[in-house]
């Protein structure tokens, strides 16, 4: 039996066995709630939850909470005053100096706790602090006892908050008594956790408060209160004995010195003696009240914890609802337009798509209830995207699920499967990789109605990421099968459109994920995950080979030309179905010419009818005569190269259209009408512009500017949601083609691209009266300045060193921060780089174009000799960008920076080895590290290497010192933190090199633990390869340690994966 449930039996009067409750315990409020008048919570301290794992407890004081009631005595009688007042008159000096210097934190020196008024002073500071920050009490993980009374000293604090708020000016006293949970626990985050007797103590003492202050609204404010004059003075008693155990904890953690009589503070006999104490009092006021009250004190503290927990229930509601808004936002923002990507390709012809839609492969894959993949492959042309756009926008792929469960009050149950896409697009908005597809499917995801509850399993994620998860495909994957795994998903079927139009290194990093989900989900996996992927793209060898790796059981592919018959012949539906519109003026047996030919050319695409049609429809009055029809078809292009070539060779002004084309190769996003507009008026002037003013009098009408693109493009531009792209990848290929034939194709190159779109921003941003587009919020008002602030540089570095030098002067202008050329633009820039935001301006010249790595622009400031006022920045910067050629330059042309006791050098080290920089981190090496100081200087970057899988890295740190075991600042370590990110190779090093492989690091977690948490699969074979021990308490709670036999590492392994699946 707990001793609050002991006390509540005494209060009887008798000790009876009844089933009456005490105060709340350790137990959750949720559980104190659900439990019944016949379920009591017994706080009893010997019965601890066990939890294997470090905790980290973030406890926030509440804000939100407002008490029902407030310590309170009689009108006549105030009984904490009266404690306090013994506590000070019994107590030693030494303690009350204590006491009072801790609580009183910065007061003066001649300041104490004997008056009301400093009393509360002290309590408004206090409950200042508190709203002010966060309180984190790490434990060790096998300190389970340690956790359990920490847990119990949270639900105090969320108990008291509201009284003490409530009581600071009416109740000083009792405020202040009931703050001593929070004068606590800022001293664990610097103490010490381990006096379980002390702590256990403490929390017991907090609940007895709670139970009387119950009482003390039930008994001493009643109509009776005066046959309760022997049970004040008692309590007068038990209260001065609360402040005095909690000055003694207070004064022992902070390091107050005491005297012999005192005895031994650490002692877990002292503080069971003064709890000892306590309990004898409490049980001796317990037998005076009434047993007809134990009813009355259940159904106040029943009605307080209803309370409570409502408005904690509402509290938590509105925090997860704007995080749910802001995880959102940044996935939308993430994602791009996808919607966009998906309509810019045509609805199908009503009987096209049925070699695909109807062939039985197609069907066994959908039907089957199990994670697979289908990769669809086809050459450019065939209709793929076209294809992946009827699947979606008609519904094709969802699967109905009915679940019949006979025993149920509804034995019929049914969940459809969700259907998430992504279209990638060679140079379209956004990065274009395999993260910005995750965002998207996600974003479709938890905005879907019958999915939306689903976000909470990306919750726990964006707080330990925030914005920066978005960029992270490791973290957005974990969250994709989590939702796939859950109860509540009916199966999530994901279209990945054109995959090789991914950023290549990208796109094999989401090949290789897939690949390890479905190679795990040969196992159990399959039934629980429920996840399908449909990918298509062109079948170049990459691909093919990556696909060939994935288990046959998972993995079909669906040759698209293998069908390339079928596809032909419902290429001639379209032309019996598009000709007659766009040959209406034409008599009947022209019209039928004209599709017969087209169906006999032998290599018809999709796109090349699309193209062929273009061109018939744009000039059809020169085809009005009988005779004319037989021109019209000699003219018609046999292939889509000959198409563009036809299309692009009509522009009224081929020097302009050329422009065009190299400003939306180059652009990094698809640019707008408008901005296309400035940016084609700026590069077909002269000479520079004279004014904004002036330049916007050259700009084309905003309502004619999109029929001049047409005119200048043809079909070869496409125009939707006001935003210019190619018509096809093949488009941007024609363009770059390495065979150069004809007037366009193999023209273009990205290096003269990007130095036309550099000319256009440069001159842009060095507009006289620039300054007078910017408003005072920082916005522009003039379409292209966003732009060009944001991306001038990456055009300057993206062109040829010749172009360069001819804008070098221009460059070196624009990173003027004595003349303010600097503020038109860098504001857009950092806005756009960096999440948070970075204050610039302590930045110098060199500093700012080092960040841009304008090696140009860094090598005439180099020349003009003048001293920095931060001369290592730049090079830090230099190392943080990872730009080893413009590193080397300001090493060698720059100040000199020495390995002993330079913050510059740790951490340009630090930066270089968190990107894997091997030759920047080769030259700081040959620098020196101080290896007088032990390995501190090595032992960061060793930790950043290891969690950023960058062996070559990691091996020079070894090879110049690092220690393998060694303890960051953070409490990490090498191999833990490898492990833990899935780091194959890097685990493997760091075994090589002797590193121990059951280490623990500051959190008690092990390579092998971690590996399990972080769901690393590849990484917990190699460990259990290598001879991990298996400590199964580590994962069960038991204390059991395995042999490792081959035998159980099988078993381990198995429960392992299975629950973390």
């Amino acid at each position: 039996m707990g001793l609050l449930d002991r006390l509540m039996k005494k209060a009887g009067g008798h000790g009876e066995k009844r089933a009456v409750r005490g105060a709340p315990s350790s137990a959750t409020i949720e559980q104190i709630s659900r439990a019944g008048p016949s379920n009591p919570q017994s706080p009893s301290r010997s019965q601890s939850p066990s939890h294997p794992s470090t905790t980290t407890l973030s406890i926030r004081p509440a804000d939100q909470l407002s008490a029902s009631a407030t310590p309170s005595t009689s009108d006549s009688l105030d009984l904490w005053k009266l404690a306090y007042d013994q506590f000070r008159k019994e107590s030693p000096q030494e303690l009350l100096l204590g006491y009072d210097t801790h609580v009183l934190g910065g007061a003066p020196v001649d300041t104490d706790l004997s008056s009301r008024e400093s009393i509360e002073t002290a309590l408004d500071k206090l409950l200042q602090d508190r709203e002010n920050r966060q309180w984190k009490v790490s434990i060790r993980g096998r300190d389970v006892n340690i956790r359990a009374q920490v847990v119990r000293l949270t639900k105090i604090l969320e108990w008291s908050d509201p009284l003490v708020k409530s009581a600071v000016s009416t109740q000083p006293y009792a405020a202040l008594a009931w703050s001593g949970v929070s004068l606590l626990l800022p001293l664990l985050t610097s103490g010490t956790t381990e006096n379980e007797a002390m702590l256990e103590g403490f929390s017991s003492i907090g609940e007895l408060q709670q139970f009387w202050q119950i009482q003390e609204n039930i008994s001493l404010q009643s109509k009776h209160q005066h046959h309760y004059q022997s049970l004040t003075e008692r309590l007068v008693k038990l209260y001065s004995l609360f402040f005095t155990y909690q000055a003694c904890v207070i004064c022992h953690l902070s390091k107050t010195q005491f005297s012999r009589a005192w005895g031994d503070l650490s002692s877990p006999g002292f503080w069971t003696s003064k709890v000892e104490e306590i309990d004898s009092w409490s049980e001796n006021c317990c037998r005076l009240i009434g047993v007809s009250r134990e009813s009355e004190i259940q159904e106040n503290r029943d009605s307080l914890l209803e309370g409570l927990q409502k408005l904690q229930e509402s509290s938590e509601r509105h925090i997860r609802n704007r995080q749910e808004s802001r995880l959102l936002g940044d996935l939308a923002e993430a994602a791009g337009d996808y919607e966009r990507y998906k309509d810019l390709n045509p609805k199908r012809v009503p009987g096209t798509c049925e070699w695909f839609l109807k062939d039985g492969r197609f069907h066994k894959w959908r039907d089957n209830s199990t994670s697979s993949l289908l990769w669809v492959s086809a050459g450019p042309g065939r209709g793929k995207s076209v294809l992946s756009r009827c699947l979606i926008d008609e519904n094709q792929l969802p699967v109905t699920t009915i679940t019949i469960t006979p025993s149920s009050k509804n034995p019929a149950t049914s969940r459809q499967s969700t259907i998430c896409y992504f279209f990638f697009k060679d140079g379209g908005e956004g990065r274009m990789d395999s993260a910005q597809a995750l965002c998207a499917l996600l974003h479709q995801l938890f905005t879907c109605p019958s999915t939306s509850g689903l976000i909470k399993y990306a919750l726990g994620s964006y707080r330990n990421h925030e914005r920066t998860l978005t960029q992270k495909l490791s973290e957005l994957w974990k969250i994709l099968l989590a939702c796939a795994t859950s109860p509540d998903s009916g199966g999530i079927i994901c279209v990945l459109d054109a995959l090789d139009e991914c950023k290549n290194e990208s796109g094999h990093e989401l090949i290789k994920t897939l690949e390890e989900f479905y190679f795990r989900s040969t196992g159990p996996l399959t039934d629980d995950s429920k996840l399908k992927f449909l990918v298509t793209s062109r079948p170049y060898d990459n691909l093919e080979s990556s696909f060939r790796k994935f288990p046959k059981a998972v993995y079909l592919r669906f040759d698209g030309d293998e069908k390339s018959k079928e596809i032909q012949k419902e290429i001639d539906l379209v032309i019996d179905d598009r000709v007659p519109h766009i040959t209406s003026g034409f008599a009947d047996t022209d019209q039928q010419k004209i599709a017969e030919y087209l169906k006999r050319m032998e290599h018809r695409t999709y796109l090349w009818l699309h193209l062929t049609f273009d061109i018939i429809d744009k000039r059809p009055s020169e085809y009005s005569r009988a005779l004319d029809i037989e021109t019209l078809l000699s003219s018609l292009p046999s292939q889509v190269s000959d198409a563009y070539e036809k299309i692009l060779s009509k522009s009224t002004n081929q020097s302009w259209t050329k422009i065009i084309l190299q400003i939306i190769l180059a652009a990094t996003r698809p640019l707008t009408l408008d901005e296309t507009n400035v940016a084609l008026a700026l590069a077909i002037r002269k000479e520079e512009p004279e004014s904004q003013t002036k330049l916007k009098s050259e700009l084309w009408p905003a309502d004619k500017f999109q029929s001049v693109v047409i005119n200048l493009c043809g079909l070869f531009v496409s125009v939707y949601d006001s935003k210019l792209s190619f018509i096809h990848q093949t488009a941007r290929e024609f363009l770059m083609d390495s065979e150069s034939v004809g007037t366009w194709r193999g023209k273009f190159n990205m290096a003269q691209s990007h130095h036309s779109l550099s000319q256009c921003c440069i001159s842009y941003l060095l507009l006289p009266d620039i300054n007078e587009l910017i408003d005072g919020d920082g916005s522009t008002r003039f379409p292209f300045h966003t732009y060009a602030a944001s991306a001038w540089h990456w055009h300057f570095v993206s062109q040829n060193s010749v172009d360069a030098n001819t804008l070098r002067k221009q460059a070196r202008a624009l990173c003027s921060t004595a003349k303010h050329r600097a503020d038109t633009w860098v504001s857009y820039y950092f806005k756009q780089q960096y999440s948070d935001y970075l204050d610039w301006r302590g930045f110098s010249d060199m500093a700012l174009a080092t960040e841009l790595g304008l090696r140009e622009v860094v090598e005439d400031i180099l020349l003009e000799g003048k001293l920095e006022k931060s001369p290592n920045l730049p090079l830090i910067l230099a190392a943080r960008k990872g730009d080893e050629a413009l590193f080397k330059l300001l090493l060698e042309n720059g100040p000199k920076i020495e390995a002993r006791d330079n913050a510059s050098f740790r951490l340009s080290l630090l930066l270089a080895s968190g990107r894997g920089q091997t030759g920047i981190v080769r030259m700081l090496l040959k620098i020196g590290a101080d290896m007088e100081t032990g390995d501190y200087n090595l032992q960061e970057p060793l930790i950043r290497a290891s969690g950023g899988d960058h062996k070559a890295v990691a091996e020079l740190l070894l090879e110049n010192g690092a220690n393998v075991d060694a303890t960051g600042k953070d409490g990490d370590i090498p191999l833990v933190v490898a492990a833990g990110a899935g780091n194959e190779a890097i685990v493997k090093l760091l075994l090589e090199k002797g590193a121990d492989i059951d280490i623990r690091d500051s959190n008690g977690k092990t390579p092998l633990l971690l590996a399990v948490e972080k769901d690393q699969g590849a990484v917990l074979r190699l460990l259990l390869e290598k001879g991990a021990k298996i400590e199964v308490q580590d994962f069960v709670g038991q204390t059991l340690s395995v042999e490792d036999t081959e035998k159980a590492r099988k078993v381990i392994i198995e429960s392992i994966l299975s629950a973390t699946a």
